[in-house]
């Protein structure tokens, strides 16, 4: 074999190397941007989950708190009654 022919050989063969290579990190590219996207989904999800959670914690505090101030007004007048003459 000439020499000629071994330099063709290795630029062919480099050639093959390096198209394959371009097609194999394509496709790793193409993952790459699909896990992406598929992490801010689940990133909004869970936003949206800690956003409908904290609302309901906030909701369920608001209606505790006024369960409390109405069980606080039901003692004040049970207490009014109570020292009223004739009161229970």
């Amino acid at each position: 074999m000439s020499m000629e022919w071994v330099l063709l050989l290795v630029t062919t063969l480099l050639g093959v190397v390096g198209s394959l290579g371009g097609v194999v990190l394509y496709g790793l590219k193409q993952q790459n941007e699909a896990l992406k996207a598929e992490l801010a989904e689940l990133r909004q999800r869970v936003t949206d989950q800690c956003v409908r959670r904290d609302d309901y914690v906030l909701m369920r505090t608001e209606m505790l708190d006024r369960l409390k101030d109405i069980d606080a007004k039901l003692d004040k007048l049970s207490d009014r009654l109570g020292s009223l003459p004739g009161g229970a």
